[in-house]
């Protein structure tokens, strides 16, 4: 409990002055949900095998609501697969990917993504096959995959597309949708 005078005075300039004793106050430590954590070892919450990072089967509590911003200094592993399959992955955050620069391979199928925008996938130089299918995809901005010179598979399968932008898909060499 925080230390509290006995009594708070407070006055306004057109009422009355009122003296009443203060309300009781009390420190709250909140436990933030698996969705906005900082992971300095990622692989204690997902799978960590050689290159890939793997983060399914995490069960209804422990769903990955965002992806895990890793810390650059904390972690020694450079992963080229990520599987984040089947969590409740709600929106991509600007430059959430800048540690995760050499990913090939990225699984997002089976989350809650409504919509893709242009840098939804920034960072990801390296990607060349993106899974998006099952989620709630309804609209995909123009620009979403520029910034994937190398990306040769789409999967936007079982999704809710009812608008794309021109240009979304601009035709790269071997590219699959």
């Amino acid at each position: 409990m925080l230390p509290c005078p006995d009594q708070v005075q407070a006055q306004h300039p057109i009422l009355t002055e009122v003296t009443t004793q203060p309300a009781e106050v009390k420190a709250l430590t909140v436990l933030r949900a698996q969705s906005s954590t900082t992971h300095k070892d990622i692989c204690e919450l997902c799978s960590c095998q050689e290159e890939t990072l793997s983060c399914t089967d995490l069960g209804p509590t422990r769903r990955l609501h965002e992806v895990p911003a890793l810390e650059p200094s904390a972690h020694n592993r450079t992963f080229t697969v990520l599987n984040f399959q089947g969590n409740s992955i709600s929106s991509l955050d600007k430059n959430v990917w800048r540690t995760y620069q050499w990913v090939e391979k990225l699984n997002l199928s089976g989350n809650s993504l409504t919509e893709l925008r242009k840098d939804s996938f920034a960072g990801l130089l390296s990607l060349q096959y993106l899974d998006l299918s099952c989620n709630k995809i309804h609209s995909i901005e123009r620009g979403t995959f520029d910034s994937l010179p190398f990306l040769q598979f789409v999967n936007l399968r079982c999704n809710f597309v009812s608008q794309i932008s021109y240009g979304t898909f601009h035709a790269w060499h071997g590219m699959q949708f």
